[in-house]
């Protein structure tokens, strides 16, 4: 299948900027984004904005070879594995077909979503090649007889891989999606997994994984909790909420500077004073993966809301930052692909694993299995 950037060779410099403008004129902060001090200009609107109208029938034929090339691009991109359709609109804008969402404009996705979503009641693109876990079926269990039963058993039958570790590791993701994408690894590696679905602050999230840490008292001496989310004003905020600041002043859950929070530390201490010690590293987004020029298309300029100045104060420390109109840049998570997320998180997961430890239960499961598999004969 060709790639997307093949897929382009034959779409000319004018359709790509004709797909590019509003419908309904220029977009949401069009005058902070392109910092216009006195309103948009008529040339700018014209960029901007089609023709008011019935559109004509050479339009309608434009934008069915726009939505025909964003399958292309989507079937190339799910050929192997799932994907968001937020990283396939990442791909698409970074491509031209579509323009950048600034803030909380959500037009251009739209664009892509109603193009995929099209293609998959047709079945140009499969229902499983769209990672989506944010909508499950609970389903109930049931055998046909005591002899199916028994055989079910077996499968189900598995010991703590992570017996006998000093360190126990949590992923946690900002987003459902993402969750979904990972999951079959967790579940291979016995490692818990956890969606903040976009927001710790409520603090529901944070109570369960400190529960389940606690519980680890006396079984590990460590906690890694790996973290994949956007890295912008407000992805920022949900891991420092949860799991704090390493520079903070360590007698306290609170720096005034950054405004970094350490609720899941303060958690743990209501329900084990001698819990594992908690670790955190983020592992994407990272302020490597916005100053790395392989996601350069798909940057966006930060968003001037309330948690803005902790932001700038957050990349200040990294020379050269990358900026967009003027403004310091952001990436979300969706840039990365499936590949990418499993490969960092299954590299994380895998730095902290004690490889004998990690023997002796894998062959005390195989002798146990046996054992198992005879009784079940």
């Amino acid at each position: 299948m060709p790639s997307p950037q093949e897929i382009l060779e034959d779409i000319s410099l004018e359709d790509r900027k004709f797909w590019q403008q509003h419908e309904e004129g220029c977009p949401k902060d069009c005058e902070k984004i392109h910092q216009h001090k006195d309103g948009c200009p008529e040339d700018c609107k014209k960029v901007h904005r089609r023709k008011a109208g019935k559109p004509t029938h050479k339009t309608i034929e434009k934008f069915k070879l726009r939505d025909a090339t964003i399958v292309e691009i989507a079937r190339h991109l799910t050929e192997m594995f799932s994907q968001t359709i937020r990283h396939i609109y990442y791909v698409c804008s970074g491509l031209g077909l579509v323009e950048k969402d600034h803030g909380a404009e959500t037009y251009w996705y739209g664009q892509v979503k109603d193009a995929i979503g099209e293609a998959r009641w047709d079945s140009r693109i499969g229902w499983e090649k769209i990672a989506d876990d944010s909508r499950p079926l609970n389903r109930p269990s049931f055998w046909d007889d005591a002899g199916d039963f028994v055989e079910s058993v077996l499968p189900a039958f598995n010991v703590d891989r992570w017996k006998g570790q000093t360190n126990r590791v949590i992923v946690c993701t900002e987003k459902d999606a993402i969750f979904g994408m990972l999951s079959g690894l967790c579940r291979q590696y016995q490692v818990p997994l956890m969606s903040f679905h976009g927001q710790a602050s409520d603090g529901g999230a944070i109570y369960k994984l400190a529960k389940h840490i606690a519980a680890w008292t006396g079984e590990c001496k460590e906690v890694t909790c790996f973290y994949l989310g956007d890295f912008d004003t407000c992805g920022c905020v949900i891991d420092r909420v949860a799991f704090g600041d390493s520079d903070a002043d360590a007698e306290s859950d609170y720096d005034s500077y950054s405004g970094k929070l350490s609720r899941l530390v303060s958690q743990l201490t209501e329900y084990a004073s001698d819990a594992p010690f908690v670790w955190y590293k983020r592992i994407g987004i990272t302020p490597f993966d916005v100053m790395n020029p392989r996601y350069a298309a798909y940057l966006l300029p930060m968003n001037k809301d309330t948690n803005a100045e902790r932001y700038e104060a957050e990349i200040s420390k990294f020379k050269d930052f990358p900026r967009v109109d003027g403004i310091p840049a952001t990436l979300g998570i969706d840039a990365l692909d499936h590949l990418e997320l499993v490969r960092r998180t299954k590299e994380s997961i895998k730095s902290k694993i004690d490889i004998d430890a990690w023997k002796k239960q894998r062959d005390f499961y195989k002798l146990h299995k046996r054992e198992l598999q005879g009784l079940l004969k």
